[in-house]
């Protein structure tokens, strides 16, 4: 028995009040029965007394429960996995009668395998942990590519019971990649957790691995530079290293490996400025995993500044490319499908620029690189004018959208014709999913942006036609995007029905344009396809066709298109849909592209027109109108007064509108205009990343999914730049800014660290200020080539011995020591206050019965 707060029994002291109050109280009550009430009141007091002193019935048990925690992430062999479960079985049949055992497999995620049971109960045949993880990986890919030994001993806390001593048994290599084992450990102690490791050692089978890739963050253009492939083997073995730069093979070599590490030596000329992105595969004779057989590497070229042109006609971009290579910047010209798919790739150039590109040509991904590399990593974006650009491209609402100084979704002049429009939505069973989604919110953006003197109809359709919307103002958004909402996947295909109502109802519109867009992933019933698009083509109303996936029936929507007077679209990816319903809707409401010759008017100064006379500059024959965003400056506009040239800061970079274009349709005077070429080259020139030449030195190191990021900061004649105001930001492969703290840590030193977790790279942006004054800007990366489990390690025995020796267990220990008897019983403490609690209330009502009833002396 033992009393937390024993002081409170001096209370006990005022019992002889009770009995005074006894002595003076007028109850007309017997005696025997005012005896009885006295006895019960002080039984009550010293209920509560006890209660509130916290009264403990101490018990002791010697009941044991162990916990086995099993490591089968990636790092863990299959002859890892099998002598685990080995290791349990055998240890469970030492299991004693007042003994508990149950079993918890982990990676990243820890899941309970089998709970808490007594007695002997070896592990079912069917759980075998090679089994285990096989299900585990079937379910995510990724499953065993993080080890989180930490989340494993939490999860094993929450099964154990009160009255029984608490061990763990830890069955792993150490090889800890994410969590803090032994921060985890230390708080289990406090709870009596003791934990005993086991430790799974790596295989003999033959392993070779690519370490890392060794050579310079930073290299000036046209230097030479070696790139080092450091090999791990655990045997002797003849391995071919294939090297490539950006993606192209540049060299191979064959090389004798040696058991330990080894080193294969490539040279390499910077032959270009930008960001060169290496990768070196090893293949061998013998090897037993081949996802660390690879490395990637980063290196900076400092030189003449690039600029990456996308034009869907490469032909026509020569005028442009002409004269800024003529300015000794370099051009690499592309069409829609070279638009870069990796961060690395973009950090290739100052700018980049789009020409006349539609928006169903990018994935989400391209646009969310591109609005990376501008926001977080000071890149320069530029779009031009053109059918294919901005509302017309159907970049409304895109991630390029929210980069450019306009928005594509312009306002509709009075003088713009009205439009009808009919969507006709495939709603079949095969449209179930994204498809169907993504269709709606191309609708919605349909909708979007239509004027307020348009009208719009929805049709979806399976094997019969249903009016979702029927003709209706499209002023009436909220209304609209609600019935949008309402379609459901589900039936056949039956397009010719649904045409036909949408025929009917454009013929009794007054609109000046009418047109129908027809989207479906599938092969129709039979129709009169050319019946009816010829019928709506002679009363003006046009046709447009959208295609999803290789099911759909490119040749009668083409055939429809065709005959409609319309435009036929083909996409693989459901997501360009809402990009290719937005274009088309721009395009046939004809208020987007204004075709007529305009000399620009400058409203506002810029460096960008220095030295550049525009009254003396031919006229442009067009462009596409747009809106200007608030904060955006605008330098030059058309006579209608909408926007022709603007720019504004986007993040860290900067990106700028030019609402024409540069080529031989709407520019074709300025071709031969002096101010061409100056004009170009100075924009070209201020939109571009701005990068200092600096004796800055970064570099980047990795360790166990730690970066360490090293700056030496030296002033122009080698002094050391203290004090730095440090703006420095890291994107990863998830492309999510994250800021970075940095610490000076010696004269002109100053260093960092990031986690590294993800696989992909990771660029960080630098910028250092002294005295308000930019010093140095500069983008440097690293990559991470695989998961920190594909190393080859050896069992951290250090780690297992200290997470024993913290909770107070054994390191390495046996099968016959897993169900050791514990050094002392556990003392379950039993707090006394809710039955002493409950007693005192339940003798209150019998109190107050016997002062209120007289049971003693009988009624008259």
């Amino acid at each position: 028995m033992e009393i937390t707060r024993p002081l409170l029994l001096l209370l006990l002291l005022l019992l002889p009040f009770l009995y005074y109050g006894y002595r003076r109280s007028l109850v007309d009550l017997s005696r025997t029965q005012r005896i009885m009430s006295l006895i019960t009141r002080i039984i009550i007091v010293v209920l509560l007394i006890l209660s509130v002193s916290d009264v403990q019935y101490l018990k002791t048990d010697d009941k044991l429960a162990v916990m086995f925690l099993a490591d089968i992430s990636d790092s863990i062999s299959d002859d890892g996995l099998t002598e685990t479960t080995d290791y349990i079985n055998a240890a469970m049949k030492s299991q004693g009668g007042n003994q508990q055992a149950g079993l918890i497999a982990f990676t990243d995620k820890a899941e309970i395998i089998q709970g808490l049971s007594e007695g002997e109960d070896e592990l079912d045949e069917e759980l075998k942990l090679a089994e285990i993880k096989k299900t585990w990986v079937d379910t995510d890919e990724d499953a065993g590519d993080t080890t989180d030994i930490a989340q494993a001993l939490e999860t094993a806390w929450g099964f154990f019971p009160a009255n029984a001593n608490k061990r763990i048994v830890l069955i792993t290599d150490g090889v800890e990649t994410q969590g803090d084992a032994i921060h985890t450990a230390l708080r289990g102690k406090d709870f009596g957790i003791q934990i005993d490791t086991v430790p799974v050692y790596p295989s003999d089978e033959p392993e070779v691995m690519v370490q890392r890739l060794d050579m310079p963050a930073q290299v000036k253009q046209g230097a030479p530079f070696n790139v080092e492939v450091l090999i791990h083997s655990n045997h002797e073995d003849v391995a071919e290293i294939r090297l490539f730069k950006n993606k192209f093979e540049v060299a191979k070599q064959e090389a004798r490996l040696e058991d330990g590490e080894n080193r294969v030596i490539f040279t390499q000329t910077a032959m270009e400025s930008g960001t060169l992105t290496y990768d070196a595969i090893c293949r061998t004779t013998k090897d037993t995993r081949y996802d660390n057989n690879r490395a990637l590497g980063i290196v900076s070229v400092t030189g003449k500044p690039k600029v990456l042109l996308i034009d869907e006609n490469e032909s026509q971009a020569r005028y442009l490319t002409r004269v800024l290579e003529d300015a000794k910047i370099r051009v690499d010209v592309r069409n829609g499908l070279g638009v870069p798919n990796e961060l690395a790739d973009l950090q290739n150039y100052e700018l980049i620029i789009f020409s006349d590109v539609p928006a169903n040509r990018l994935t989400e991904k391209q646009m969310d690189l591109v609005r990376a590399y501008v926001q977080d990593l000071g890149g320069g974006f530029m779009m031009l004018g053109g059918e294919n650009s901005f509302g017309l491209g159907g970049y409304y609402k895109t991630p390029i959208e929210e980069i450019l100084p306009v928005r594509t979704d312009s306002e509709k002049k009075k003088e713009t014709p009205s439009l009808a429009i009919v969507l006709v939505i495939d709603k079949s069973g095969s449209m179930g999913g994204i498809k169907i989604e993504l269709a709606k919110e191309a609708a919605r953006a349909s909708v979007e942006l239509l004027g307020q003197r348009d009208k719009i109809g929805v049709i979806a359709f399976d094997g019969s036609p249903f009016w979702i919307a029927e003709m209706h103002d499209a002023s009436d958004k909220q209304y609209l995007s609600n019935q949008i909402g309402s379609i459901v996947a589900g039936g056949g295909t039956n397009l010719y029905p649904a045409l036909e109502q949408a025929y009917f109802a454009l013929t009794e519109t007054t609109a000046k344009l009418k047109h129908v867009i027809v989207l479906s992933d599938g092969h129709s019933t039979p129709g009169d396809w050319y019946g009816i698009a010829n019928s709506m083509y002679s009363e003006n109303i046009t046709i447009s066709t959208v295609g999803i996936g290789s099911g759909a029936d490119m040749n009668m929507l083409g055939n429809l298109a065709n005959w409609g007077g319309g435009r036929e679209y083909f996409t693989q990816d459901p997501y360009n849909v809402p990009q290719i319903f937005a274009k088309e809707t721009v395009t046939a409401s004809k208020s987007a592209i204004i075709d007529e010759p305009f000399i620009p008017q400058q409203i506002k100064p810029t460096q960008v027109l220095s030295g550049i006379d525009l009254e003396l500059a031919p006229f442009l024959l067009g462009y596409v109108a747009t809106q200007p965003r608030p904060t955006a400056e605008t330098f030059l506009v058309s006579d209608r007064g909408d926007p022709l040239l603007a720019s504004w800061q986007y993040g860290l970079g900067k990106s700028v509108a030019f609402t024409s274009d540069a080529k031989a349709r709407w520019a074709s005077d300025w071709l031969e205009w002096p101010g061409y070429g100056k004009f170009w080259t100075q924009l070209v020139r201020d939109t571009m990343r701005k990068t200092t030449l600096s004796n800055f030195q970064a570099g980047i190191t990795k360790e166990k999914g730690t970066a360490h990021l090293a700056i030496d900061a030296l002033g122009e004649t080698g002094e050391f730049l203290n004090e730095l105001e440090s703006d420095i930001s890291l994107i990863g492969p998830n492309l999510k800014k994250q800021q970075l703290a940095v610490t000076q840590s010696a004269p002109g030193h100053y260093e960092l660290d990031f986690p590294t977790k993800d696989v992909g790279p990771y660029f960080v942006n630098i910028m250092q200020k002294q005295a308000g004054e930019i010093v140095n800007t500069q983008v440097t990366g690293t990559v991470v080539s695989y998961p920190e489990e594909y190393v080859v390690h050896n069992a951290d025995e250090s780690l297992l011995s200290q997470l024993s020796a913290t909770s107070g267990g054994k390191f390495d220990v046996s099968v016959e020591e897993a169900f050791r008897a514990p050094e002392a019983p556990v003392t379950l403490r039993i707090h006394l206050w809710k039955p002493f609690l409950i007693t005192a209330l339940c003798l209150l009502l019998i109190d107050i019965a016997l002062r209120r009833v007289d049971f003693i002396r009988p009624s008259n």
